[in-house]
């Protein structure tokens, strides 16, 4: 019992310094007397110098930090609790499943972290003015890259192959590369929904409020293939669009990156149609051109790339956010549909890609 008593009592002193290097390196204060700090409660995302080592994991159980201490005695060192309120009153159609919140100290340091139900939920961090950036945490494709001060923090995708949009493993020869790649263009994938805001200079006091905006910052386009003669003759299909941003800073609201490509998936809207939906953080300029590729596998094994230069048609767009591109498809030749699957039929692949540019009538 001795013993066991010994034990609780060495990881209640670990704990202990454990907040206190914490709060001496976030604060820059020194450590009130016995600070109750509950780690999880809190959700601190970078923990400045602050460094647990094997050793001391293998001695002190995480749930120390936790449970030991449930109470809020430690506000005394943090100082600030801030209740924060999303207005959705700009993205009425939003429905992330949570928000990321960064605080930046003012002028700098290490950001606090906290994610909060999209209608928020309460901050505790230290007495200081922030520079604060949101953005929905529910997306799949969208990746943080920059994060160590606001003014660059930076949402991005990853790259993709060009035949992204086929939404299967596709292992025959790839598309020839396009100008743009040539140029130096990266193929990414499509961000999902983005919905962010940020407030600069916001002062937390010890009880204070901040309401946060959020607004969509990813455009649709929509894209219409229409008028494709003989489209049973398409065994699968696929899209991309060059000349888009391939990153968006909250903070500015810029798009740094050079532009990229992003591939994207068709359905048959119609017998002559193919359409589909391009996500992405819009244009990374008006003086990049966009290209609009559509990849077909013919049934009898021919594959063919038909381009067209939509610029005109999203620049122009009444509205960019929501932008519609259409074009007219191309003849395709009238081929025997590929027996089902399993029925003895065996699919013939070609190597070789015909690239076709079919120029927009004005």
């Amino acid at each position: 019992m001795l013993q066991l008593l010994h034990y609780f009592k060495t990881i209640r002193t670990s704990s202990y310094h454990i907040c206190r290097i914490f709060h001496e390196t976030c604060t820059g204060q020194p450590t009130p007397s016995r600070p109750r700090y509950n780690f999880m409660r809190h959700h601190h995302g970078h923990l400045g110098k602050f460094l647990i080592t094997g050793a001391v994991l293998m001695t002190v159980p995480i749930s120390g930090c936790v449970y030991q201490y449930p109470d809020d005695n430690c506000l005394t060192a943090i100082g600030a609790e801030v209740t924060v309120h999303f207005d959705w009153h700009e993205a009425p159609e939003a429905d992330p499943e949570g928000m990321s919140t960064l605080f930046y100290p003012v002028p700098t340091g290490r950001y606090w972290s906290f994610n909060f139900y999209p209608k928020g939920g309460k901050a505790r961090i230290p007495l200081n003015n922030y520079n604060v950036a949101t953005y929905n945490n529910d997306t799949e494709s969208v990746v943080v890259s920059d994060d160590s001060s606001f003014r660059t923090l930076t949402l991005t995708t990853r790259p993709v192959p060009i035949t992204d949009g086929l939404r299967e493993t596709y292992e025959g020869a790839p598309p020839p590369r396009n100008r743009e790649q040539e140029e130096g263009q990266t193929v990414r994938r499509q961000p999902d929904a983005v919905w962010s805001s940020t407030a600069e200079d916001f002062h937390a006091s010890a009880v204070s409020a901040l309401t946060l905006v959020p607004r969509r910052v990813t455009a649709i386009y929509t894209i219409n293939i229409i008028n494709i003669s003989n489209l049973h003759s398409v065994s699968k299909a696929s899209i991309s669009l060059s000349g888009l941003a391939g990153e968006f800073r909250p903070a500015t609201g810029t798009k740094t990156s050079p532009a990229v490509i992003l591939p994207g998936s068709v359905n048959k809207s119609s017998d002559s149609t193919l359409s589909g939906i391009i996500n992405t953080f819009g244009c990374y300029s008006q003086t990049d051109r966009n290209m609009l590729r559509l990849y077909i596998w013919l049934t009898d094994g021919s594959k063919h790339v038909y381009e067209w230069e939509v610029s005109r048609q999203i620049h122009s767009s009444p509205h960019p956010m929501d932008a519609n591109i259409t074009v007219e498809g191309p003849d395709l030749p009238d081929l025997t549909p590929m027996p089902p699957t399993g029925s003895g039929g065996m699919e013939v692949d070609v190597d070789n890609w015909e690239v076709i540019k079919i120029e927009l009538s004005t």
